[in-house]
């Protein structure tokens, strides 16, 4: 991206700010795209990216998760990075999930969580990431940094 408008910000892992940043980062994108539909796709990844740092978090650190939007030049493309201290096993089942989810097409890999989510009667269902694909049209990654944090990358087009 040559030129781009960035939002970043930093702040304890508590779930009771992400609707305001869903909400900040849709009346950005709507101010600078005026595309209402883009700006939906961007607040699902935003949310489910949002909700994912906080809920993977390492709780006793006062500023852990860091939460970055960025439009290039063109205002088409979009890339939401979010990073945080999780454990090393954290990391490991995002790499895989992302890697499979990666060889479905995204509805496909939507209907496949949603029915695994289904089975498996648990409270981590692992449907975000799906929904992201799907809903959100990103490519996601995730990387573990030098200090040991998750940093989670969504990159999209309108």
């Amino acid at each position: 991206m040559k030129s781009q408008e960035t939002i970043a910000m930093k702040f304890r892992p508590t779930w009771g700010y992400i609707d305001g940043i869903r909400e900040f980062c849709g009346q950005f994108c709507t101010t600078a795209a005026s595309d209402s539909a883009f700006t939906e796709r961007v607040q699902v990844v935003v949310q489910e990216l949002l909700e994912n740092a906080v809920k993977y978090s390492n709780e006793r650190r006062v500023a852990d998760v860091e939460f970055e939007l960025s439009l290039a030049e063109n205002r088409n493309d979009f890339t939401i990075t979010t990073t945080n201290h999780g454990s090393a096993e954290m990391a490991e089942i995002l790499q895989a999930e992302i890697a499979m989810m990666a060889t479905m097409e995204p509805q496909q890999a939507y209907t496949f969580a949603l029915c695994r989510a289904v089975r498996s009667g648990q409270v981590a269902t692992r449907l975000g990431i799906a929904r992201m694909r799907c809903d959100g049209q990103v490519e996601l990654s995730v990387t573990t940094t030098n200090d040991g944090r998750i940093l989670v990358q969504a990159r999209g087009s309108r």
